[in-house]
């Protein structure tokens, strides 16, 4: 059914009659059918800026040889940590042995020391026996020859005594030989004129000692000849 009542009348629909005393006026700027396509200019690269090149990662070395690497510094640390552990090994025997070797020297230096006071000992008590001998004999030069012996032998027995216990013995140069400043020191110089005696030692006034091996322990005390012409 129709919406229009009776009573109302239907109204016509408008018609548009196109002038053409009127002139016909085309809109340029209506868009196109097609939508133009727009592209973005590039700024040139001004002088004296550098051109930015694009990033290549770089290709890594293979798996394998990372594997190699890992093991040959896992392998170096071992043998690092070995060296320290040797080190320290041979540390403590250097140190061990030294100990060991300065209380063998001071071992032997020691007994080296008692053996040689115990000596001296002995012969403290055999001149302590002559000196009481002689203080209660009168004073004649038949008891002056005896004290004389009786030193002589206490001497001749402490020469025993290094010689025998201590492998050391005593030297003498002669008269009239030439002196020699490795084993022999010059305690005196006599003047002399004659020219052929200028160095050459005059007379011994203390023994020289020394080792079997050589050792120089004290140098023989001389008298020696020094020429002067005046």
């Amino acid at each position: 059914m129709s919406d229009i009542s009776p009573s109302e009348e239907p109204i016509p629909p408008t018609t548009h009659v196109l002038d053409t005393s009127e002139e016909l006026v085309l809109d340029t700027n209506l868009p196109d059918a097609e939508p133009e396509l727009t592209y973005e200019e590039i700024p040139d690269i001004e002088e004296g800026e550098e051109e930015v090149q694009p990033v290549v990662p770089p290709e890594g070395p293979p798996l394998s040889v990372l594997n190699d690497l890992l093991f040959a510094f896992r392998q170096l640390a071992r043998d690092f940590e070995t060296k320290l552990k040797y080190d320290a090994s041979k540390k403590e025997l250097i140190d061990k042995l030294y100990k060991e070797n300065l209380e063998f020297k001071e071992g032997i230096v020691r007994k080296f020391q008692h053996v040689m006071i115990l000596a001296v000992i002995e012969k403290i008590d055999e001149a302590e026996k002559d000196i009481a001998v002689f203080a209660n004999r009168e004073s004649s030069e038949e008891n002056y020859r005896k004290l004389l012996d009786s030193y002589r032998d206490i001497a001749a027995n402490f020469q025993d005594m290094l010689s025998i216990r201590f492998d050391v013995e005593s030297y003498r140069c002669e008269p009239l030989t030439a002196f020699e400043p490795k084993i022999q020191r010059s305690l005196r110089t006599c003047p002399t004129v004659e020219g052929d005696k200028n160095k050459l030692v005059k007379q011994t006034l203390r023994p020289g000692y020394k080792t079997a091996d050589g050792f120089i322990l004290r140098p023989e005390l001389v008298e020696v000849y020094v020429f002067d012409e005046k």
